[in-house]
């Protein structure tokens, strides 16, 4: 398991989600029902190690009201198996 902490500045009380894409811009893994922790608020993301090779990718964090806005991505590199 690969786990990210998102820092969310401003972040507001509420649920989010996380939309993990690969380099050619695939989505790949979704997860919801996320919520900040800790000063400053980050949201805590766990992604199973054989989803993420060796590449580049981007986690798109997401409010999870309708209509869903980007609340941030975070773009990340894996360099090792």
């Amino acid at each position: 398991m690969v786990r990210l902490q998102l820092p969310v500045p401003g972040a507001r009380r509420g649920e989010y989600r996380a939309v993990l894409f690969d380099a050619e811009g695939a989505e790949l893994w979704t997860i919801a029902k996320l919520h900040t922790t800790g000063t400053p608020p980050a949201v805590i993301v766990t992604v199973a190690r054989d989803l993420l090779p060796r590449g580049d990718y981007r986690l798109q964090l997401m409010a999870a009201s309708e209509p869903a806005t980007a609340v941030h991505t975070y773009p990340f590199r894996v360099t090792a198996p």
